[in-house]
């Protein structure tokens, strides 16, 4: 049985000697006792170490690794190291656009075998008329499209880098918004078009919400951010632009628990709608009277 997350963990250090094993953990919990961390001064619960390898003649260890959201591989030249504190800190040996995983030194030692890739999307709509779908925007690489409310402009993130921009909805007039290593997601314009809200997060830490300037300027942050607070996430102008709905999940264990919250822009005082517990994704109603939410968690099944 386990349950946790640990990433790359070390049960005794050393050189291939046949006295140390190294390996990966996605979960853990150890009845006898839980193996150390190979690198407790570097790696964090989001650096997602793994996959390790020794070179032929025990010299390096080299592994793959996401730090601020890239995943690449490093080295570690091995010695005689007194306890796991002392092991050096990794050497970076990519970096780029391309994901590299699962390195695999050469039986030489001169090379590093490793499976690279760089995510792409094409950007498509359906034509009505056609009867098929057709590229938009010339095909670019983007996700999560949003309209303003006159139809003239149109906001996007880029896949996979998730940077925000806006342009024109023939693509004229395009500007990048925000830039790494903020990471955005869900974004909405305002209902005078003006703004847009958008769920946005720094990589190690859970997304808060912010605003920008449809013209381009510094992202506001209009939610609290603190250790041990639920992550922020689908944003939705009230129909007058004075507020914001979005929601919070909570993940505690087996347990989860979601509830929805309001967010006046005019105080930043947030309050959680009434009987909003268990619901996620809120929607405005056009006049403003009411709120459509789902219901979180699995649907039962019927009882026999």
């Amino acid at each position: 049985m386990v349950t946790g997350r640990h990433p790359l963990a070390l049960h005794r250090h050393g050189q291939l000697d046949g006295n140390g094993l190294r390996f990966s953990l996605t979960d853990l919990q150890c009845r006898s006792g839980p193996p150390s961390r190979l690198l407790p001064a570097w790696g964090d619960s989001h650096s997602q170490e793994c996959c390790g390898n020794w070179t032929a003649d025990g010299e390096y260890f080299v592994f793959q690794a996401t730090r601020d959201g890239v995943t690449g591989i490093w080295a570690i030249r091995e010695g005689s190291h007194s306890s796991p504190t002392s092991i050096p800190l990794p050497v970076q040996l990519t970096s780029g656009p391309i994901r590299f995983t699962s390195p695999l030194p050469s039986k030489d030692g001169k090379r590093i075998f490793a499976i690279g890739e760089q995510l792409r999307g094409e950007l498509t709509k359906f034509d009505l008329k056609s009867q098929r779908f057709v590229r938009y925007l010339s095909g670019i690489s983007a996700e999560q499209l949003n309209f303003s409310r006159d139809g003239q402009w149109v906001t996007y993130v880029t896949y996979p880098e998730s940077l925000l921009w806006r342009s024109r909805i023939d693509g004229t007039q395009r500007q990048q918004l925000t830039v790494p290593p903020l990471q955005a997601t869900e974004p909405r314009w305002s209902p005078n078009g003006q703004q847009i809200v958008f769920a946005g997060y720094m990589p190690g830490e859970k997304a808060h919400l912010y605003v920008i300037p449809a013209e381009g300027g510094s992202p506001d942050a209009i939610s609290a951010s603190s250790v041990g607070q639920p992550a922020a996430a689908g944003p939705q102008w009230s129909p007058d632009g004075n507020s914001v709905i979005f929601f919070e999940v909570n993940d505690l264990g087996l347990d989860r628990t979601s509830r929805i919250l309001l967010l006046d822009l005019h105080t930043r005082q947030v309050s959680a709608l009434p009987a909003s517990e268990g619901l996620y994704s809120p929607r405005w109603s056009p006049d403003g009277r009411y709120v459509v939410a789902i219901t979180l968690g699995r649907p039962r099944a019927p009882a026999l």
